[in-house]
């Protein structure tokens, strides 16, 4: 005779494995029920898997002894991403910063982070990350990674303040010419930028240069 042992995966499409006396898996349906059909007596181990989920108990041990078993049930919790992580640190820098953005579960399938500078909250409509931010003037970066299967990390923050010191500036000093007297006083004579003499003395008899 065949016995079935059935019950509820926890969530919906998870896949349901058996293994002991046989081996085999069947997939939940859209309410997390599942059946496992033509057992023969003895023991089995039930284990539910799917990607994004822990499971409470992890697996259960069920032994067919001339008879179906029912409510071989288990709880699912979906994962979360791990919240993103921004480097440099948010602070106050003195010169333009290049930001990276990283996460421990960037491995996942479907993984990708999304980010804003402007202070507003990212959306998967947002700027999507691929590569180190250039951050020049003050700004806020806040950032949130997906993942298929799981629930979206919690939000990733950094505001970088960028204030950059004065910097001293040297002011070219102008040379102004000088006027040589041609006679006999033998004078040197300085001018302004107008023109105007500022020292010696300049005769009648002088000429100026």
């Amino acid at each position: 005779p065949a016995y079935a042992i059935s019950g509820n995966a926890g969530v919906a499409g998870a896949t349901v494995s058996w293994s002991g006396t046989a081996s085999g898996s069947v997939t939940a349906d859209g309410s997390g029920n599942y059946t496992i059909p033509n057992l023969a007596n003895g023991t089995y181990m039930i284990t539910p898997t799917k990607s994004g989920y822990t499971f409470s108990p992890a697996s259960s041990s069920e032994t067919i002894s001339n008879g179906n078993i029912g409510s071989v049930s288990f709880t699912g919790t979906q994962l979360q991403v791990a919240t993103p992580t921004l480097s440099p640190v948010a602070g106050t820098y003195s010169s333009t910063q290049t930001v990276t953005v990283s996460d421990t579960n960037s491995s996942l399938t479907g993984f990708a982070m999304y980010y804003t500078t402007d202070g507003s909250l990212p959306t998967t409509g947002s700027t999507l990350y691929s590569g180190p931010i250039t951050v020049a003037t003050s700004e806020t970066i806040k950032v949130f990674a997906v993942a298929t299967g799981y629930s979206n990390s919690n939000l990733g923050s950094a505001a970088y303040v960028i204030s950059v010191p004065a910097t001293s500036r040297t002011i070219n000093q102008v040379q102004f010419p000088k006027l040589y007297l041609e006679g006999f006083s033998g004078d040197v004579a300085d001018v302004d930028s107008t023109g105007h003499l500022l020292t010696g003395s300049a005769s009648g008899t002088d000429i100026l240069h």
